[in-house]
């Protein structure tokens, strides 16, 4: 944890804030709205204050499934975002804040038998013409989209790295809620889940 003489402030930082919705999915873009949202975290870390930072990963993760477009390869998906946007907002906010800054790929656990597994609602990927014969989906504006499960969050596997970094560290964590990952006698998987990365921020304050 940040020493006696700072405080914690845990933000959520949603995945349209770092890819404005309705623009071009270019890189360009991207580091331009971190760009423009790095001195806002910094304005919040004044004083001696702690940032950990949480972010969302919709539209990243939407245009990583344009090309492989498997839900099975989503903990990939997660992770490979994680790295993307983990390294464009720790430089950015090194920068602005003149302190060190740590970007950590981040593991979440859920059960594998959460009812959430059973009712894959949540909306992922690029809106398509027609209703995908071998996946489930569902109906938005313009067409259909592919959706998976919402497990809740159980535990951050790396909160105890985490703390430690935040002793001198700002540090970007927990993006896109986590690769969402189940542990069994068999070992450890992934899931192909979409964990709600406000509730993982919540979390995290609270541990």
């Amino acid at each position: 944890m940040p020493n006696s003489a700072e405080s914690l402030r845990v933000v959520a930082l949603g995945g349209n804030a770092l890819s404005p919705p309705g623009g071009a999915q270019r890189y360009a873009v991207e580091r331009e709205a971190i760009a423009a949202v790095a001195p806002r975290l910094a304005a919040l870390a004044a004083g001696g204050h702690r940032l950990l930072v949480v972010h969302g990963n919709g539209p990243q993760v939407g245009r990583l499934l344009r090309s492989d477009a498997d839900t099975d390869d989503l903990d990939l998906h997660v992770a490979q975002t994680q790295g993307e946007l983990g390294y464009l907002l720790a430089e950015a906010l090194e920068r602005a804040c003149a302190s060190p800054c740590a970007a950590l790929v981040t593991r979440v656990l859920v059960d594998p038998e959460d009812p959430a597994f059973a009712t894959a609602t949540k909306p992922i990927g690029p809106v398509l013409p027609a209703c995908p014969p071998s996946a489930p989906s569902v109906a938005v504006s313009g067409g259909w989209r592919r959706s998976v499960a919402s497990p809740r969050p159980l535990a951050v596997i790396e909160r105890p790295a985490i703390a430690t970094l935040l002793r001198d560290h700002h540090v970007i964590a927990g993006g896109g809620g986590g690769v969402a990952i189940a542990r069994g006698a068999s070992g450890s998987r992934g899931m192909a889940g979409v964990i709600d990365k406000d509730r993982v921020a919540s979390w995290l304050a609270i541990a």
